[in-house]
């Protein structure tokens, strides 16, 4: 939570069209702010990009194997890779 508005920042800086760029921003599994800040900084920029798709979900706050916000298990991985994929295909569409 700490960092993410430094990595918004970054973002915002890139030296592209921000016209030109969509945002596919997915989260979940949060212990902090994260979702909070997220909505927030997406208001305030999404009339600036071609397009923006977000994707929240606040339950559940852990992975039903994981021990905390640092344990990495198997279903953790398949999950975020699973993300990933979607991100891409919606990236190609």
């Amino acid at each position: 939570e700490h960092s993410l508005p430094y990595f918004l920042g970054t973002i915002e800086r890139l030296n592209y069209p921000k016209d030109r760029m969509a945002l596919w921003v997915a989260t979940d599994h949060n212990e902090d702010n994260t979702t909070v800040i997220l909505k927030d900084w997406l208001l305030k920029v999404q009339k600036l990009y071609h397009n923006v798709e977000w994707r929240p979900k606040e339950e559940p706050r852990r992975h039903r194997d994981e021990d905390g916000p640092k344990h990495w298990t198997d279903l953790r991985y398949e999950h975020v890779m699973k993300l990933r994929q979607v991100a891409l295909e919606s990236a190609r569409a």
